[in-house]
């Protein structure tokens, strides 16, 4: 399971660069300017063979009254609670504030691991910078520069050690599987107390999804598929979690067979790339069709833990290229030589071909199709991965 987390701190201490480093991908916002990060930014991360879901913040001011940092100190809230671990992220050049003394107050009552890391020291002519943080009582700080790459190695080697492995080969398919029930409808309704947990919420949907088999994304029938369904929808696509789509208060919804296929196509127009997922209609207030929820899953979960023997994937595919072959590239023909299952959960199939670049998406959408069809893997993602094959 990936655990998460969250980089908390002061406005403008560098967060949203450390955040980029360690996630080497450009998604926060640095702009050298209070409050510019307002939103949490959020990556799947790797520290050698430690997989983490990282969290950029926006500022943290225990005392503002400011509206901006008001809700900047809310949504840092929420981030401390949802982590598992957090990095507390200060500033060498402005010194120890009073707000950096207020949150570590906070911090001491958190049961948390906590890293306490020093920024924005570059080199030996800012190291003593960091001495003045030690009268906050911290056995241990971390001096580093979240710009140039300094004392990232000691801060993420430490961090690493509070993560657990990734090797569950000792567990068995049924000992694994996990259900995550996602309910956007509920989470809208507590953000009506605050926006700012909506917004949250794809963390905590981020967390579900990751640490689960099948997902259950709920559906308001009364709502119908909403942004907030969509942006959940595709962060299971992302990862490649298996899903069952649950409409739920299907019992006020007034109805025809039309309707029905209408509100079936509207979903699908909205989730393109989710096609294959299952629909039930339910009612959880009356109990209508609940239960056939369980002999969905069954069946999703056997799809998607499915084996094909390499020697029946090698002839139907070949079938399948020679109804159709690949393009051509570069006005010569892109043979694929051999074909394998590499996993499952989701199962995942590797194909060897003289140019991977050159397969277009449509071709490999029609395979994508035609294998689901061959060996039963309508109900479920699969991934498609495209090699050079050995010369």
């Amino acid at each position: 399971m990936k655990q998460v987390i969250a980089i908390i701190g002061r406005p403008n201490v560098g967060k949203s660069t450390l955040f980029n480093r360690l996630s080497e991908k450009h998604k926060a916002i640095v702009i050298d300017e209070p409050g510019a990060t307002r939103d949490r930014n959020y990556a799947d991360c790797t520290w050698y063979d430690k997989e983490f879901i990282l969290i950029d913040t926006g500022g943290f001011e225990p005392v503002s009254t400011e509206k901006i940092l008001i809700q900047m100190r809310e949504q840092t809230a929420l981030a401390m609670e949802e982590a598992d671990i957090i990095i507390f992220l200060m500033d060498g050049r402005d010194g120890l504030t009073p707000s950096d003394k207020e949150i570590t107050n906070i911090l001491r009552q958190i049961k948390k691991p906590v890293f306490f890391a020093v920024n924005k020291i570059d080199g030996l002519k800012h190291e003593n910078l960091a001495y003045e943080f030690y009268q906050l009582g911290i056995e241990t700080l971390y001096p580093l520069s979240a710009q140039h790459g300094g004392g990232m190695y000691e801060l993420m080697d430490d961090v690493a050690k509070c993560l657990p492995g990734t090797d569950e080969t000792d567990q068995t398919p049924e000992e694994r599987l996990r259900i995550a029930v996602i309910d956007t409808a509920g989470i809208r309704r507590k953000s009506r107390i605050t926006r700012v947990l909506e917004k949250y919420s794809i963390v905590q949907a981020l967390k579900a999804v990751n640490r689960c088999d099948i997902a259950l994304l709920l559906i308001d029938a009364e709502e119908g598929m909403t942004e907030q369904d969509a942006k959940i929808a595709g962060l299971i696509i992302e990862r490649g979690t298996a899903c069952i789509l649950v409409i739920n208060k299907w019992d006020v919804i007034e109805k025809d067979n039309a309707s029905v296929g209408n509100y079936v196509k509207d979903i699908k127009d909205k989730v393109k790339f989710m096609d294959y997922a299952p629909i039930i209609f339910v009612s959880a207030l009356t109990g209508q069709r609940v239960l056939r929820i369980f002999d969905i899953i069954e069946t999703v979960y056997q799809q998607y833990t499915k084996r094909v023997p390499t020697s029946d994937l090698n002839r139907v595919v070949r079938e399948i290229i020679e109804s159709r072959p690949p393009p051509r590239h570069q006005n010569k023909a892109n043979p694929f030589s051999f074909m394998t299952q590499a996993s499952v959960a989701p199962p995942t199939f590797i194909f060897f071909v003289r140019e991977p670049k050159a397969v277009h998406f449509s071709y490999q959408r029609f395979l994508t199709n035609r294998i689901r069809e061959a060996f039963g893997f309508d109900q479920v993602p699969i991934r498609m991965i495209f090699r050079n094959k050995h010369r």
